[in-house]
């Protein structure tokens, strides 16, 4: 036995930390103690078991979304993950699942966005209606069906990310005069960077007033999420010419730059052409009228001749008398005057002769065409190829002369150039700018690998504390005593069998053959007094000159101390 060991079970020691050690071990010592040791071990591992995967667990998730629609998934994930909140779809349920801290912010942040998109379907308020409904409540179901229906269908259209529509219409009155035709409004919410053309808006529009008896399609108003109104028509015809020839415009570059891109990479690879052209069109339109007419190629319509003879008769009769007036030319004719002269000749005479003729004329109308090209420039950009030498080293190796030379004839023949017209052609070979390439994010820095070390640990951290620390005190708690005091008496490697009808002295006279003192930690395998004080003596008996070192150690302590 230590002299440590025999001064703790003195318990005659001094100072405040010997006391508070002996007491302790006291403590320890007592047998409801040592009898509840294992529980309280267990339950200490079993703490800082839950402790441990507490610490290295996952936290708890929440399903954001029981029904979420599938095409709403990606862009609600995007989104959160945007927003720093760890989103992840689970691998069992296919549902949207974020930490139970996030899940309130979460869902804060998608209504801020609009998400999710998916709407119910309109025929499930119909479905809903409660029997006995008024004539109002299912007028206003139905509208509503209407309404979300039409949504649906303008949400399938490209570039949309969310629709609502609005229908108001008046209730019908017996009197036609005071029938207000119905109306609706479109509310759209575009995608990031898109815009809709005019011909999609006269599409939604059309679609609605299609839907809706009696609505005609200029009762129909279209606005996106700035405020636009997209529906209003275009009451300035040249700004509709307008915009009709940069559309007609923009569709023929877009065709050329298809046919130069489709020749020239067939010989440089995919995405190594890059090009860019203007075309100039002249959209001038004039009506050019030319009225010819020939002389020689007439014809008579009509001829009309006229002659006119006037006779003046001369005065007859006494001078100053009524009768000296001249008779009228009927009466002369009839009754003559006497004295006058018979076969008075004319003294007026006209003649007159009109002709008319049908002359020859040619009329001709010049209308030229429309949208002539006057000028095309393009430009061409090719990548130049890289090689690989002897030594593994990636080297750029330009066009030459001939391929460049080769490039503009194969692009002037496929796009029709004309020197004459003044079109210009530009081919250059060169490098493009690439961007420097990510560096990879080492493995130990991934969130599965960091997930997967922490489950690990775990996992090791509860076998080292199962295997390394509660199964040896399992084991000696449920060992039976005199199995425990039989490993104690180890001698030269041979265990000491001990038997239940075995006693102190027994155990005693198998101690002294062997010649072996006794280890003093059999004082912790006594469980009665008396066992103790007979170990104690078992060993004053077998190393008396170390049992008196102690004892006076002890003395001369206490004598120093006083």
């Amino acid at each position: 036995m230590s002299e440590a060991a025999l001064t703790i079970k003195d318990g005659n020691t001094g100072g405040s930390l010997t006391r508070f050690s002996g007491g302790l071990g006291q403590f320890l010592n007592q047998p409801a103690v040592q009898k509840s040791m294992p529980v309280a071990m267990v339950l200490l591992v079993l703490g800082g078991g839950l402790l441990a995967y507490a610490l290295f667990s996952s936290p708890s998730r929440n399903v954001l979304f029981p029904s979420l629609a599938e095409q709403d998934k990606v862009a609600v994930v995007e989104a959160l993950q945007a927003a720093g909140i760890d989103a992840e779809v689970d691998q069992a349920s296919g549902r949207v699942t974020v930490p139970e801290a996030d899940y309130y912010s979460s869902r804060a942040t998608l209504a801020a966005q609009g998400l999710p998109t998916s709407v119910a379907s309109g025929y499930d308020v119909l479905d809903s209606m409660p029997i006995g409904a008024s004539r109002n409540v299912e007028a206003t179901r139905i509208r509503q069906s209407q309404e979300v229906e039409l949504a649906r269908s303008i949400m399938e259209i490209d570039g949309i990310a969310s629709a609502r529509v609005h229908l108001a219409m008046a209730e019908k009155s017996i009197f036609v005069r005071d029938n207000q035709p119905p109306t609706a409004s479109v509310f759209l919410r575009l995608k990031g960077g898109r815009a809709m053309g005019e011909g999609q808006v006269r599409a939604i529009i059309h679609l609605v007033s299609s839907s809706v008896p009696l609505l005609s399609s200029d009762n129909v108003s279209v606005v996106d999420q700035y405020g636009v109104l997209l529906s209003q028509p275009v009451t300035d015809p040249n700004m509709a010419a307008n915009n009709t020839q940069l559309q007609y415009k923009i569709k023929l570059e877009q065709y050329y730059k298809d046919r130069i891109i489709s020749i020239l990479t067939p010989f440089y690879g995919m995405g190594n052409v890059q090009t860019s052209l203007n075309i100039d069109i002249d959209f001038t339109r004039e009506e050019i009228r030319r009225e010819t007419i020939e002389p020689s190629n007439n014809a008579v319509l009509s001829e009309q001749s006229t002659l006119d003879e006037t006779t003046t008769p001369s005065a007859a009769g006494i001078p100053g008398a009524l009768t000296n007036e001249p008779p009228l030319i009927a009466e002369l004719a009839e009754q003559p005057t006497a004295g006058a002269e018979a076969g008075a000749a004319p003294t007026q005479r006209s003649t007159s002769s009109v002709k008319n003729y049908e002359v020859g004329r040619e009329v001709q109308t010049t209308l030229p065409g429309s949208g002539l090209i006057n000028k095309v420039n393009v430009a061409v950009i090719i990548k130049s190829p890289f090689i690989i030498n002897e030594l593994g080293e990636v080297i750029e190796t330009p066009l030459t002369v001939e391929q460049i030379s080769q490039s503009e004839k194969l692009v002037t023949d496929a796009l029709g150039l004309s020197e004459a017209r003044g079109d210009r052609l530009t081919v250059q070979a060169g490098s493009f700018y690439e961007p420097p390439p990510v560096p990879e994010i080492p493995i130990y820095e991934n969130d599965w690998f960091i997930e997967l070390a922490q489950q690990v640990l775990t996992i090791l951290l509860l076998g080292l504390v199962t295997f390394g620390a509660l199964r040896p005190i399992l084991s000696r708690a449920f060992m039976p005593p005199d199995q425990a005091l039989a490993e104690q008496l180890d001698i030269d490697g041979e265990e000491l069998l001990l038997t239940e009808a075995e006693s102190l002295d027994d155990i005693k006279a198998k101690l002294k053959p062997k010649k072996k003192g006794v280890s003093a930690e059999l004082l912790d395998t006594a469980n009665t007094y008396d066992d103790k004080v007979a170990i104690i003596r078992m060993i004053v008996g077998d190393e008396p000159a170390r049992v008196s070192n102690v004892f006076k150690s002890i003395m001369r302590r206490e004598v120093e101390s006083v």
